[in-house]
């Protein structure tokens, strides 16, 4: 007030006649005295340019713009009074406008000239003049009174020579200690143990600030290089009683001309609220130590979920130590937890400032946690309490429900219902992998059953393995019977062999729990996989042996319902693979209980009959039911023989007989007596029609083998005459002719007896020829094999064909003479063929045994031009037919493949024996 006070004196006191400027016809100012601008507190280039309306209060705005648009009264000089925008305020000035005309109107300018104040104005300026300085003089003795009863320390030093703001520091700062106090209130007299501020004015600053104390010192040169101003800077000083009090200091320099003039300082002592605050970081270190020692999570966070507590409990369950935490941000330390629901109980809590209690998971640090959130003013206290494994058992009473209640449902099978267990188990303990592994029933070998999270190739390798002493854990706890606990695997002695298959997957730890029955048999062993060294707690291993109990309860049970559909199956598949109708009779009762054959073979509903009106027995034909019905009394009272049964004709409902094989066998009780008898009927009708179609079939065959047999004799009798008659008659006339003539011709008898014994040898190696085609010695003498190979030189030394033969196994000893001897006919018929007709090069006979000494093989295979199989069989060749008729004489089978082209490739195949 006091500074405002002394500015408006000269502003009361203004000139104003001496404001003036110019304008264009649009009110555009284009230049405005030094007056003016001082008047109004501008610069030159605010208005330059600008409106005229800029300075004008906006009542007189209005009548400004209507003598612009008008131009009225402006040519001869025109006065108006305009509210003129000041920087003390508005004030009303008269002006007189006159215009400069110009050639072009738009160019014209307008002069306005300020009107000089009237005397009555300058009286009214004289007791204003005088009513500010009664204000002034008031408000100097408030100011004085408000120092004085200031509660801050307030005191200006004058320096006795200005100092050069461009001074060296140090310089400065020794000037500054040098200067005078020229005043101060009582507050700071009382301080330094002074009556009152008349005692400290005039005494030099470094009386009270000594230059030498480090703190202030430092102020001091902040107070230098901060541009001489300074606010709140801490300090401490010692009072005249010897205490330390504590200062927030505020220091504002005046400067002029490039001079620091004075220095203005306030100090408020805040001894007292750092002695509070001292009190309450030392309370607020008890608060964080008892914190700190509880076994429960505690953080504190503020409005903005910044950290600024965080327990040791919290580094525990976090892995994450508090200095690495504290001022951070929530959601820097849980990303994953942002948009939460659980974090939305945060935000609700601390902005509708309610507590909050709810149990979340934290899949970050594979926790449970039940928390409590209190806010309070600047933020929340939030308590964690791990419910890990409270929730584990919980899931894990839930989970060994859900799957006995699987287990109860007929249709789910073993590997279903412990995948679902195992699956449960891995989201309930989630560092875990789990596996069931099966004892095979030769009880040597392990089976993989069931391991929802391992790889396909692992457990596909562990199936087969035979257990031992030293077979990894599984193997090992199922020897044992007793469970392997290994903590390290690749360290583990039991693992030396197997420890490099588990290591490629990750597999790190193994614990394995045997599966033991009723009879202390092992069923199977879980395993419990870590991808680190993992040592289990007394707690886990408690679980684990829970968990053993529920799988042997899931397999027995799933064991006893497989036995039972297995019993069921069996039944229902030997009654539809039989095709029988099973009958069950109850002696003592005298019921019958016929199977669904019944319906399926007779016509008759399945089910219970009551048998007292003889229904079986009337069903049989009257031709056969004495016969029948004797033959089963005699079978039941006698009890000699095992089995009864019979064949008989039996009504269906049609009326039509069916003819049936019965037969069935006695069931005692306990006390030896006979209870029931169960058997099965057949419906050997149609078998029987059958057995008499297959004797026609094979007498028909017989009798094609035997005219295929025939027809080959007469081929064979046919190529013998051609070769007879075509080869050997030619040689054996010609050798006559050489005789007669030799008998005529002396000088040519010698030549032509030669020739004809020439021709006599010719014809004995063509009749050799033909009796080694119709019966070789060599198959009884050499054997098949040697004369095959007697054949394959003979047919190389006539240069029309290469021929490769490639025999196995002991050919000679297993086959009879005669099956030797058909094979070397079919070899020689099929050579035959493929010299005539198929223009080949090369022929590959093959003639194999199997393994197993069952059966030959016989392949023949050449690169000819092959031929349409179909066109040939619809021509019945003689050469085919031969070969197939041989071959099924001993019940062998002929497969032939070929194409235009492609060649031939003949495969037959003939069992050692007819059976």
């Amino acid at each position: 007030m006091l500074k405002q006070s002394k500015k408006s004196i000269p502003e009361v006191a203004f000139d104003y006649a001496t404001l003036s400027l110019q304008t264009d016809m649009a009110g555009i100012i284009l230049s405005a005295s030094a007056d003016l601008l001082s008047f109004t507190g501008k610069h030159q280039e605010e208005l330059i340019g600008n409106s005229f309306k800029k300075i004008i209060d906006a009542a007189d705005k209005p009548k400004l713009q209507a003598i612009l648009n008008t131009g009225t009264g402006i040519d001869t000089g025109l006065n108006i009074q305009l509210a003129l925008k000041g920087k003390s305020g508005v004030r009303h000035v008269g002006f007189t406008a006159t215009c400069q005309q110009s050639n072009h109107k738009i160019n014209n300018i307008i002069t306005w000239n300020a009107i000089a104040e009237s005397n009555g104005e300058a009286e009214n300026v004289a007791a204003l003049l005088e009513a500010t300085r009664q204000e002034l003089k008031e408000v100097t003795e408030r100011y004085k009174a408000f120092v004085q009863q200031s509660s801050e320390i307030i005191w200006r030093c004058e320096l006795q020579t200005p100092i050069k703001i461009n001074d060296p520091e140090e310089k400065q700062i020794q000037q500054l200690f040098n200067g005078c106090l020229a005043e101060c209130n009582d507050q700071m007299a009382h301080f330094y143990g002074y009556e009152n501020a008349s005692d400290v004015i005039g005494k030099t600053v470094s009386v009270f600030f000594d230059p030498n104390e480090p703190v202030t010192y430092q102020v001091v040169k902040e107070f230098i290089q901060q541009g001489y101003k300074i606010y709140r800077r801490l300090s401490m000083h010692i009072d005249h009683q010897g205490n330390k009090r504590y200062f927030l200091n505020n220091l504002v320099g005046v400067v002029e001309n490039g001079k620091l003039l004075r220095v203005w300082t306030t100090q408020n002592e805040i001894t007292e609220l750092r002695s509070s605050q001292q009190q309450l970081k030392e309370y607020s270190e008890r608060i964080t130590n008892i914190l700190a020692s509880i076994t429960d999570g505690f953080i504190a966070v503020d409005k903005t979920l910044t950290i600024f507590l965080w327990n040791h409990a919290v580094e525990r369950l976090t892995g994450l130590e508090s200095k690495h935490v504290i001022g951070s941000g929530v959601d820097k330390i849980f990303p994953n937890f942002i948009g939460t629901s659980e974090y939305n109980h945060y935000i609700e809590a601390i902005n509708k400032d309610n507590s909050s209690n709810f149990e979340h998971f934290l899949p970050t640090f594979n926790r449970w946690l039940e928390t409590s959130v209190y806010p309070f003013s600047q933020g929340a206290f939030i308590y964690f309490r791990d419910i890990t494994d409270r929730k584990k058992q919980e899931r894990l009473l839930e989970l060994e429900k859900q799957v006995l209640e699987i287990n109860a449902q007929p249709a789910a099978s073993l590997k279903a219902t412990i995948d679902y267990f195992l699956s449960g188990l891995e989201k309930t303990f989630t560092d875990t992998i789990c596996s069931v592994i099966m004892v095979n029933d030769d009880k040597q070998t392990i089976m993989h059953l069931s391991g929802p999270s391992l790889p396909d190739e692992f457990t596909r390798g562990i199936n087969g393995v035979k257990i031992g002493p030293c077979v990894a854990s599984c193997g090992t706890a199922i020897y044992r019977k007793e469970r392997v606990i290994t903590v390290d695997i690749d360290a583990d002695p039991l693992w030396e062999n197997y420890k490099g298959f588990a290591l490629q997957f990750g597999l790190k730890s193994c614990w394995s729990f045997p599966i033991l029955n009723a009879a202390n048999d092992v069923l199977a062993t879980i395993a419990v996989y870590h991808k680190y060294p993992a040592t289990p707690t007394e707690s886990e291993l408690s679980i684990f042996e829970r968990v053993v109990s529920l799988l042997r309860i899931i397999i027995e049970n799933k064991n006893a319902e497989l036995k039972i559909r297995l019993s069921n199956e069996r039944y229902l598949l030997v009654t539809k693979a039989t095709n029988d109708a099973i009958w069950d009779w109850d002696v003592n009762t005298n019921t019958l209980y016929w199977g669904e054959g019944i319906y399926t073979l007779f016509g008759f509903k399945p089910g219970y009959v009551d048998n007292s009106s003889n229904f079986w027995e009337n069903c049989i034909h009257p031709e056969d039911r004495d016969r029948v019905v004797n033959g089963l009394n005699k079978f039941i009272t006698d009890s000699t023989s095992k089995i009864w049964e019979d064949e008989y004709r039996f009504i269906k409902p049609t009326g039509e007989y069916a003819l049936v094989f019965d037969r069935g066998f006695l069931i005692y009780d306990h006390s030896g007596n006979i209870a029931r008898m169960v058997g099965s009927m057949q419906d050997i009708t149609d078998k029987k029609e059958l057995e008499k179609k297959l004797l026609k079939q094979q007498v028909d065959k017989q009798k094609l083998i035997a005219q295929a047999v025939v027809n080959a004799q007469e081929k064979e009798r046919a190529e013998i005459g051609k070769e007879l008659h075509d080869n050997v008659n030619q040689i054996l006339s010609t050798a006559k002719l050489y005789l007669e003539l030799a008998e005529t011709d002396d000088k040519s008898r010698i030549d032509l007896i030669k020739r004809s014994t020439n021709n006599i040898s010719d014809a004995i190696n063509e009749i050799r020829t033909i009796s080694r085609s119709l019966v070789p010695p060599s198959i009884g003498d050499l054997g098949l094999i040697d004369s095959v190979q007697d054949l394959v030189e003979n047919i190389k030394a006539t240069r029309r064909l290469h021929v490769e033969f490639y025999y196995s196994g002991t050919i000679d000893d297993i086959l009879d003479e005669k099956r030797k001897l058909m094979l070397f006919r079919i070899i020689q018929e099929q050579v035959n063929n493929v010299l005539k007709h198929a223009a080949a090069k090369n022929l590959v006979i093959e003639l194999i045994a199997d393994s197993e000494g069952h059966a030959v093989d016989l392949t023949i295979s050449d690169d000819g031009k092959g031929f349409e199989l179909d066109k040939v069989r619809s021509k019945k060749g003689v050469g085919l037919s031969n070969i197939a008729s041989r071959a099924q004489l001993f019940n062998g089978s002929v497969h032939i493949v070929t194409a235009l082209g492609e060649g031939c490739k003949l495969k037959i195949n003939v069992p050692i024996s007819n059976i």
